[in-house]
């Protein structure tokens, strides 16, 4: 997962969220109310199979899979080119400046 404030955000129009990994834990611990609190998107739960998980270069991101693996997510799926590829090939990218930060975050 990226965070907002260095890389900016995947988006292909569904919704998308940028954790830290050092947050990744913590955060999805949290019940669903304050997830969306704080991140502003719905907490997907652990048998969604939509759940993409990415970084710049894909250290992070299979950090971030292991994190999410031990709280029960097992349907996670790793974006394989990470950020750097995606932004290379033309896709689209949300900066942090063009979104709206919710509150408590």
């Amino acid at each position: 997962m990226i965070p907002l404030e260095e890389f900016g955000c995947l988006s292909d129009g569904d919704e998308f969220v940028a954790i830290a990994v050092a947050e990744v834990e913590e955060a999805f611990k949290m019940d669903s109310d304050s997830f969306e609190r704080k991140y502003g998107c719905r907490k997907p739960g652990p048998e969604e199979e939509n759940v993409v998980v990415t970084c710049r270069s894909g250290r992070r991101a299979k950090l971030a899979i292991d994190a999410l693996r031990a709280l029960g997510y097992q349907q996670l799926k790793l974006y394989p080119g990470a950020f750097n590829e995606w932004v290379a090939k033309g896709g689209e990218v949300a900066k942090y400046h063009d979104l709206e930060r919710p509150e408590n975050s």
